[in-house]
C-alpha cells in the first residue's frame, strides 16, 4: 500500500505551521489560521529522491515512522511582535504586589533615594548578620507570622467596606485603585474614634484599614487621598520590606553599628511617605486638597488646616533636627511642601493631561 507521506510548511505571514501532502507540489494553498495564499514550491528538493528510492524498492513506510521534513524555515523578518503576543503575565517582584503597565508606574512616583537607602541598608544587614543569620531567620519569621496575625485580627474587628454596606466609601475606593492603576485590595472600617488608617500585608494583595474618626472628619476628596496614600503603600511593597526592616533591626540590637543601621531604616521609612503622598495626590488628583488633608492630620480643623498650608508654602523649609533623623514619618510641613512640588512637575502634569486622573467632588460627607 502506497504511504501518503505529508510535509510541514510555514505561513510567512503569522509564522503558523500547517501540513499538506506532496500532491500540493506547485499549488497555491492558503494558511488555516490566517487565509494568506501561499505559492506551494515545485517540489522538496531534499527529500524527492528519498521518496522515491523508498517507494522503488516497495518499503511500506509508515506515516509515524517518517519525521514530516520542513519545506521551509520559520520567518526571520525583523517585523514588531503582534499585540498579543506582547501581552504577558509579568510576575511582580518581590515588595511589589501591583506592578503597572500603564502611565502610572513606580518609577515615576516613587522618591530619589528610597531604593537607594534600603539598598545599603540590606547590603550592610547582610554584612553584619552573617554570623547570626540563624537568629536573623527566627525574627524574620516572627516579624511575618506577627504581620498576619494583625491583618487577621483587624480584619475580624473590622466591618469590610463595599458597594453595600459603604457604597460611598467603596467608590472613592475604586477611583484611587483606577487612578494609581491597581487591583483594589480589600478595604475595612475599624470603629475607632481615631484619624488613622495604615495598610497591611505580606507577599500578598494587602489591605488598608481606616478608622472611623478619620471617616467622619474628612471630606470625600480628602478621603480619597488618604485610600490613595495607602494604596500606594501596597503598590511600591512597603508593606513586605516592613517585615525585613523590623526582623533585622531586633537582629543588629546590640552592635556598634546598630545605630547607623537604624538611621538607614528611618530614612527609608520616610521616603516612603513621600512616596505615597504623590500616590494620594494622584489619587484625589487636586494638590490642594492633598495639602490640606496631610495639615488636617495634625490640626483637625479645616480652617486652622488652611492657614496652617498657607504659612508652609510661604516660609522657608525648617532646618532637620535629631527627631527627624530617629523618626519613620516626616514632618508635615516637610510633606506639605514636598507633594506641592511634586503638583508642579511634568510627571504629575503628564499623568494628569493623558487622563488617569479625574477630577474629585469637593462636597458632602460620606
Amino acid at each position: 500500500m502506497k504511504t501518503r507521506i505529508k510535509y510541514w510548511f510555514f505561513c510567512p505571514c503569522c509564522d503558523r505551521r500547517f501540513s499538506a501532502s506532496s500532491k500540493m507540489f506547485g499549488t497555491i494553498a492558503k494558511c488555516p489560521a490566517c487565509r494568506t495564499t501561499i505559492q506551494l514550491p515545485a517540489s522538496h528538493p531534499v527529500h524527492a529522491d528519498a521518496v522515491k528510492n523508498n517507494a522503488a524498492r516497495g518499503k511500506n513506510t509508515r506515516r509515524h515512522q517518517v519525521k514530516p521534513p520542513v519545506l521551509a524555515n520559520r520567518s526571520q523578518s525583523n517585523q514588531p511582535t503582534t499585540s498579543l503576543e506582547a501581552r504577558r503575565d509579568i510576575k511582580p517582584r518581590f515588595g511589589s504586589s501591583a506592578q503597572s503597565t500603564g502611565p502610572v508606574t513606580v518609577s515615576r512616583l516613587r522618591v530619589k533615594g528610597e531604593i537607594e537607602l534600603l539598598a545599603v541598608a540590606i547590603f550592610l544587614a547582610t554584612l553584619l548578620s552573617i554570623g547570626t543569620l540563624g537568629l536573623l531567620l527566627v525574627l524574620l519569621v516572627i516579624a511575618i507570622i506577627r504581620i498576619k496575625m494583625t491583618e487577621r485580627r483587624e480584619r475580624q474587628a473590622s466591618t469590610p467596606i463595599n458597594a453595600t454596606n459603604f457604597p460611598e466609601l467603596h467608590q472613592l475606593s475604586v477611583e484611587a485603585a483606577k487612578r494609581l492603576e491597581m487591583h483594589l485590595p480589600p478595604i475595612y472600617l475599624m470603629e475607632v474614634d481615631a484619624i488613622n488608617a495604615h495598610a497591611l500585608g505580606f507577599m500578598s494583595e494587602g489591605s488598608v484599614v481606616l478608622y472611623r474618626g478619620i471617616v467622619d472628619r474628612m471630606t470625600p476628596a480628602e478621603l480619597q487621598f488618604i485610600i490613595g496614600h495607602e494604596l500606594a503603600h501596597i503598590k511600591f511593597g512597603h508593606t513586605s520590606w516592613l517585615a525585613l526592616t523590623h526582623s533585622t533591626s531586633s537582629a543588629m540590637a546590640g552592635r556598634s553599628l546598630y545605630l547607623i543601621f537604624h538611621l538607614l531604616f528611618r530614612a527609608w521609612s520616610r521616603r516612603c511617605e513621600f512616596t505615597c503622598d504623590r500616590g494620594g495626590l494622584l489619587a484625589c488628583a487636586n494638590p490642594q486638597v492633598a495639602a490640606r488633608t496631610l495639615a488636617r492630620l495634625e490640626v483637625p480643623d479645616p480652617r486652622q488646616a488652611e492657614s496652617f498650608v498657607q504659612q508652609v508654602s510661604t516660609s522657608r523649609a525648617a532646618a532637620s533636627s535629631l527627631d527627624d533623623l530617629v523618626s519613620t514619618h516626616p514632618r508635615t510641613g516637610k510633606r506639605i511642601r514636598a507633594v506641592l512640588e511634586f503638583s508642579r512637575t511634568q510627571t504629575y502634569r503628564a499623568l494628569i493631561a493623558i487622563g488617569s486622573a479625574q477630577s474629585p467632588v469637593e462636597t458632602g460627607r460620606p
